[in-house]
């Protein structure tokens, strides 16, 4: 069976109890492999986006039922970093239940990361916004 996932974007916000503002961040949310102080802020958001994408595609399992009934389709899935480095799931959009649930199991079994900080080197709570697209080939 041949499948493919397609990482179409990445952005990320601080949230406000209420409200939510796109902010620059001194530092941004960073795997354990990517924490070099060496690395612009540049290369450690590259590395993040590599390493959130390689985890995503290294943990994913396309649910059997999915592929009997040929579900694909675009989850789009919003979480937060919090300032402890946690993650916790905001929103899951997609065409079906299966892969609704899916893309939830595989972003809540990130490790936990080193949170984005401000200029003052204070922990940020932000968010994610992270569409995957879930397609079967050869079917």
């Amino acid at each position: 069976m041949l499948f493919a996932l397609f990482f179409l974007g990445l952005s990320y916000a601080q949230t406000d109890d209420t409200k939510e503002k796109t902010i620059k961040v001194a530092t941004p949310p960073l795997f354990k492999e990517c924490e070099n102080n060496e690395m612009s802020k540049e290369e450690q958001y590259i590395c993040f986006r590599k390493n959130l994408d390689r985890h995503v595609r290294v943990t994913f399992e396309y649910p059997e039922e999915a592929i009997k009934e040929h579900i694909t389709g675009r989850v789009n899935i919003t979480f937060c970093i919090n300032t402890d480095g946690t993650i916790t799931t905001i929103s899951v959009k997609a065409p079906h239940k299966l892969l609704e649930n899916e893309a939830k199991r595989v972003i809540e079994s990130l490790p936990t990361l080193i949170p984005a900080k401000d200029k003052d080197g204070n922990p940020l709570k932000i968010t994610i916004h992270y569409p995957i697209n879930f397609e079967l080939n050869g079917y």
